[in-house]
């Protein structure tokens, strides 16, 4: 529920949701969205990241809105579906040894779980601006206390480079989820709002859970080249490819091409490459997908041995690719697997030089 997948239903805020609850107010769910999406790092002591990540599942495991009891197949049981989904996937992962892929899920449950909350504030959907925007300057406080409190943890932290990437973008993208949340209630009395603002909640909260993780210490991080001049050649190519026959079947993962694109753009200028790097690499995987329409085609056994052959180079090499195991491990069928072998991939050897820094 990143504003894009759902953003149909959300146009109806939470009228259709039916389950059962109390009188008008801030429901139970309410507490939770301080106590789970804002996170803290005091309790963890000296657990190891396999243990901060299966209490984390635990703990969103917990979210009251999985408890809610939705009386029908309406649309609050399709996203706890989503979300129950979301944290089987990070509980495999952590199971299969998969860290990256691990940390990916669990932001997005942590995503579903708030945006939901949100959908189902009664005291807010449908309620007069002056409320939303008493909401919405509250948030700006607490966002502004957890950007502080994420820099700070941020400053010692020693991360894998995916997973300082991955917090760097969820930090952006929490302001911006933050300042949408307004226009959005400008100009549709904040039925869009509402889960732009536990988004917003959601990816700061994730951002400091990442910059708090106690990783050991890694090897050296590869070099990253200037990346403009690959940013460049990508947005031709993508401006190139839509609008072309079948492209219209492919118009999320334009977008999501276009956007990630965008944002490697601003995160190169600020000087964090890193980041950017990553966001450069998922405009690749999404582009690859959009031009790839039919399932790969490849012998099921060729695959899972480049597939291998992959993980083996990323896994053995002397340096820091995180980046490029986060790709291989979150692909999950033929298609995807084929994007990242056969795009994203290669666009992050391309992209990183073979001395270390």
């Amino acid at each position: 529920m990143d504003g894009k997948g759902l953003e149909k239903a959300w146009r109806f805020g939470e009228k259709g949701m039916n389950h059962k609850r109390g009188p008008k107010g801030p429901p139970l769910i309410l507490a939770s969205i301080a106590l789970l999406i804002v996170i803290s790092t005091s309790a963890w002591g000296e657990q190891s990241v396999e243990e901060q990540f299966g209490a984390e599942i635990g703990r969103l495991r917990g979210a009251p809105v999985l408890a809610l009891d939705t009386g029908d197949e309406g649309r609050l049981a399709v996203y706890q579906r989503m979300i129950t989904n979301a944290l089987d996937a990070a509980e495999n992962a952590l199971r299969d040894g998969k860290l990256f892929s691990c940390l990916r899920s669990l932001q997005r449950s942590g995503v579903l779980i708030a945006a939901t909350e949100y959908l189902l504030r009664e005291d807010l959907s449908g309620a007069e601006p002056e409320v939303f925007y008493r909401e919405w300057e509250a948030i700006g406080e607490t966002l502004t206390h957890e950007e502080n409190r994420y820099e700070e943890l941020n400053a010692s932290a020693q991360l894998p480079a995916a997973v300082e990437a991955m917090a760097a973008v969820a930090r952006i993208k929490s302001r911006t989820y933050y300042q949408a949340s307004r226009r959005f209630a400008e100009i549709e009395a904040g039925n869009m709002a509402l889960p732009y603002l536990g988004n917003c909640r959601a990816y700061i909260g994730f951002a400091v859970f990442c910059a708090g993780l106690q990783f050991p210490q890694g090897p050296p991080r590869p070099a990253i080249r200037p990346l403009e001049p690959l940013l460049s050649r990508l947005e031709s190519e993508i401006l190139g490819a839509y609008g072309r026959p079948g492209s219209a079947d492919s118009e999320r993962d334009f977008h999501e091409a276009n956007a990630a694109l965008e944002l490697a753009r601003e995160l190169e200028s600020r000087g964090e490459r890193t980041a950017a790097l990553l966001e450069y690499l998922t405009a690749c995987y999404h582009l690859a997908l959009a031009t790839t329409l039919e399932p790969s085609a490849e012998d099921p056994s060729d695959l899972e041995a480049r597939i291998e052959a992959a993980s083996d180079r990323l896994a053995f090499g002397n340096r820091d690719d995180s980046i490029g195991r986060l790709f291989l491990e979150s692909a999950v069928g033929a298609r995807e697997a084929a994007a990242v072998l056969g795009r994203v991939l290669p666009a992050y050897y391309l992209a990183t030089e073979g001395e270390q820094r």
